[in-house]
């Protein structure tokens, strides 16, 4: 069973809205749609630390059938792009690949600050 490391990434976005807000305006022109989906997918199974979704669901969010084809998809996003990384690999079994979303990297865009609360008098 593997264990998944603590790794200390400075923190960009404060909570789970910021982060899927940040994940959806990545600023890599070369992402394909599928590309999109699949970071989108695990922005939103992101809980706690690190997202482990499965392959069946990031196959139906990808909208691919096979794994073959899910594995390109996250080959892409892992190895070319590098704005995620695997932490723990799964090996199947009800054992889920862990990934960690690179927010850290320059084209995941800053939150955008929170408007003052104007008083009414």
């Amino acid at each position: 069973m593997g264990k998944i490391q603590n790794l200390q990434v400075p923190v960009k976005y404060q909570n789970h809205a910021q982060l899927c807000q940040g994940v959806c305006r990545v600023n890599e022109p070369t992402l394909e749609p599928t590309d999109r989906l699949f970071l989108n997918c695990l922005a939103a199974h992101t809980v706690g630390e690190h997202p482990h979704p499965g392959n069946d669901r990031l196959m139906q969010s990808c909208g691919v059938t096979t794994r073959q084809g899910l594995n390109r998809i996250a080959d892409r996003v892992c190895n070319r792009h590098k704005l995620a990384e695997v932490v723990t690999p799964g090996g199947g079994r009800g054992l889920s690949t862990v990934y960690r979303i690179c927010t850290e990297d320059p084209r995941f865009p800053a939150p955008k600050p929170k408007p003052a609360t104007v008083a009414e008098e």
